[in-house]
């Protein structure tokens, strides 16, 4: 049949490694089987709308085979039909899902801990030795097992290797017969070896050894294992020969304290190390994903619907769990094993509150919401995914795809340009509050206040070789920015990266201090963290640059805050100049040990990249920076004022004076008039005498 012949050629063009460059055609596929054009096209539009074929939209229209591709990337192409070959190649270039894309919290609570295991597995050789610590039933075991699936994903291991689990606590007591079960034994190796034995080593050659309960292991055991560790050397019990080598990927466990149960010299020997949290101190969304997916393993066992009531949900997610992930489970499963009795033989069961366990239910009595009634289920089929039960609002929600999606609607529906970019400012300044104030950077390996520096750099780069300054802490924000961004795995569909696209042409070129530092980004992103800009961060720093560029006229006065203290400065002049929605303070912020001769030279820099000619007024914190004007640069043609113990209060009379251009003589007599400070001492109306008596 020509349809299955067009197929099979189909399948053909794409199994080919230059697949982008000979897309197939109807008149190619015409000429090449002999039938006519439009009969060609016809059968090919038939397979795209079965799903077989995949679409572009060109000049030829060309074609390859889906599930070809599918398998190549490891990816789900959910669209059929690609506008641009642009976007088609830019789907299938994402990375390929791995098993932590599955792990609940790989992009919340569990961040870290994944990324340090990922590096562990990309290491050359057999990786690096991993050490996961953490309570009863946190889930050490899954991590491990979802660690080795990954080095399989990953090609680190091959798919026929073997994952070997051995809990250390079953021969705490016998050492030497832990040593034999890990490294083997030879015959005559002590009573009752009767002939010779390979061990757990062995049998994870080319694979993964979990060691569980390894605090379990006396200093002696932990030594037998520093063979292994230094030369990927193992010697079996009773061995009068050198060891042989073995290809083993070790994981540890414990639940103890590192540093009280295990040797210096072992704990060095394992570089990687990770912490993973209680349950009660994840998240309440990853909880209640995590009841999600509980309920769907228990309906793909008993192959039945299962109705989850949202108060159930509601209880599950909110309660706390002494054994963690473990006894959330198996509250689940007493509850679904509750409903199952009352409903043996329908063919979908109900989870109500009445099937909870009452520990559950007592443990939360108090609380009213908890226990409240509600008519809603949530339905759950043994053919589902987890992706299925957790919607991409639920699924670690992204704050800034949310806020870009918004502002590509504003776009759409907003006439007046003006308009949209007053509304689009207004939604990434929402997103910075969010970003700094609400999310938890505390177990990330990245180091904010590294990026903060590495920006800080750039944009002091900016500002000194021009005449623009930006309000506020714009390193800080762009710091956050790209930590959160840098944890992200999310990507827009096509049509929304276009609406980008188009945004950010309209900014091009009107600012060239901003393009400027776009460009600088976009090399040191992609140099220090790997991370390469895309539209949405070009988007993002456009917008973000122009709500707090404000070019400041040079005719007027201009004043720094200096101030010791992390951000004191800064922080005063950017309520200042937020207050006024205009740039009017600056500030330098010093390190308290700092030498009064250095502030001097910033303050020096900072003149000899400004225009300045009505004046400079310093407000400076204390007595330290009162002798400054001694190490600023003697090739000045303005006059210095400098006013002491600085605050918000002083600083903002200055700022209301030089907004109305007054001269400054007049700014210093306003400041000492208005500045003498008051004291008052209260007393209270009665003073109460005690009297102690004694006998």
């Amino acid at each position: 049949m020509v349809k299955d012949q067009v197929a099979a050629m189909l399948q053909s063009v794409t199994e080919r490694e230059d697949w982008q460059e000979h897309g197939a055609t109807a008149e190619d596929f015409s000429q090449r089987l002999g039938v006519r054009r439009n009969t060609i096209s016809a059968y090919l539009n038939d397979l795209c709308k079965e799903k077989v074929a995949i679409k572009l939209n060109s000049r030829p229209v060309k074609f390859w085979d889906r599930a070809t591709l599918e398998q190549r990337y490891g990816i789900v192409l959910e669209n059929t039909e690609f506008e641009s070959q642009a976007a088609l190649e830019n789907i299938v270039s994402q990375p390929k899902r791995t098993a932590f894309d599955e792990v609940i919290g790989g992009h919340g609570s569990l961040y870290t801990p994944i990324e340090r295991l990922k590096a562990a597995a990309g290491y050359p050789g057999t990786g690096l030795p991993v050490l996961i610590t953490g309570p009863t039933g946190a889930g050490k075991t899954y991590l491990a097992q979802v660690y080795y699936q990954y080095c399989v994903d990953k090609g680190y291991l091959a798919p026929e290797s073997r994952f070997v689990h051995l809990n250390c606590a079953e021969y705490a007591d016998n050492p030497e017969l832990l040593a034999s079960n890990l490294f083997g034994y030879k015959k005559g190796a002590f009573t009752g070896a009767n002939q010779d034995s390979t061990g757990l080593f062995d049998e994870a050659d080319g694979g993964m050894l979990f060691l569980d309960e390894i605090h379990r292991l006396d200093a002696k055991g932990q030594e037998k294992l520093f063979n292994y560790l230094d030369n990927g050397i193992i010697t079996p019990l009773g061995a009068t020969k050198e060891g042989h080598h073995v290809q083993v990927r070790l994981v540890f466990a414990t639940t103890e304290d590192i540093q009280s149960h295990f040797l210096d010299t072992f704990i060095r020997r394992i570089p990687i190390q990770i912490e993973i949290p209680e349950l009660n101190d994840r998240p309440r969304q990853e909880r209640e994903n995590l009841v999600k997916l509980f309920y769907l393993r228990q309906s793909q066992k008993i192959q039945r619907k299962v109705l989850v009531n949202t108060s159930v949900l509601n209880i599950l997610s909110s309660s706390s769990y002494l054994g963690n992930v473990g006894q959330l489970k198996n509250t689940i499963l007493i509850s679904v094993a509750n409903s199952l009795q009352r409903a043996a033989q329908s063919s979908n069961i109900e989870i109500l509150l009445a099937d909870v366990p009452k520990t559950v239910i007592d443990h939360n009595i108090q609380d009213a919401s908890l226990l409240s009634f509600s008519d809603q289920f949530i339905s759950v089929l043994p053919t589902m995914k987890i992706d299925d039960l957790i919607s991409e609002s639920q699924a670690y929600t992204d704050e800034i795809k949310r806020v870009m999606l918004k502002i590509i609607q504003q776009f759409q529906q907003t006439a007046k340009r003006d308009t949209f970019i007053d509304n689009a400012i207004d939604e990434i300044n929402q997103l910075c509050d969010y970003l700094i104030f609400k999310k938890d950077t505390e177990k990330s390996d990245m180091s904010v206040g590294f990026l903060k520096k590495m920006f800080a750099d750039r944009i002091a780069n900016v500002e000194n070789n021009s005449d623009t300054q930006f309000m506020g802490n714009v390193a800080l924000v762009l710091a956050y920015y790209f930590y959160n961004r840098n944890r992200a795995n999310w990507h827009l569909v096509q049509r929304d990266e276009q609406c980008i696209q188009q945004i950010n042409a309209t900014f091009h070129g009107e600012d060239a201090e901003i393009d400027q530092i776009v460009g600088d980004l976009r090399l040191i992103t992609a140099k220090t963290m790997n991370l390469h800009l895309d539209d949405v961060d070009e988007l993002f720093i456009h917008l973000y640059l122009r709500s707090v560029k404000k070019e400041t006229n040079s005719q007027n006065i201009r004043c720094i805050i200096l101030s010791h203290g992390y951000s004191t400065a800064s922080s005063i002049a950017s309520v200042i100049n937020n207050l006024f929605n205009e740039h009017v303070m600056d500030a330098i912020d010093m390190p308290l040990d700092i030498d009064v001769a250095e502030i001097g030279e910033k303050v020096s820099s900072y003149v000899k990249n400004r225009q300045i000619n009505r004046g400079l007024i310093l407000m400076v914190d204390m007595g330290s920076l009162e002798g400054i004007q001694k190490f600023i640069s003697s090739e000045i043609d303005f006059p210095i004022a400098i006013v002491n113990n600085v605050s918000t209060q002083s600083a903002l009379l200055v700022a209301d004076d030089i907004r109305h251009h007054k001269d400054i003589e007049q700014i210093m007599r306003n400041v000492r008039q208005a500045m003498v400070p008051k004291t008052q001492i209260i007393y209270p109306k009665e003073i109460k005498r005690n009297l102690i008596v004694t006998c």
